[in-house]
């Protein structure tokens, strides 16, 4: 069993289900905090979030979000 988890194609499988995993998790924290500042999530929104795997852009966009100064700059 170990051998076969340290395979290669194992091991990128398991990185790939990881990066997932921060991406769906990042993305449910922007649809949150953008749902609690602007009452529901914009179409746009949902689409861009929808269409990034990247963990790291989508912090990026809860950063934004969290620090705008209103709806207006969301």
């Amino acid at each position: 069993m170990d051998a076969i988890m340290e395979s290669p194609g194992v091991r990128a499988l398991i990185r790939e289900w990881e990066g997932k995993g921060r991406a769906d998790g990042a993305r449910a924290g922007l649809r949150g905090l953008v749902k609690a500042r602007l009452g529901s999530v914009p179409p746009d929104i949902e689409t861009q979030s929808a269409a990034t795997d990247d963990a790291e852009l989508l912090a990026r966009w809860i950063a934004e979000v969290g620090t705008a100064a209103d709806a207006a700059a969301i």
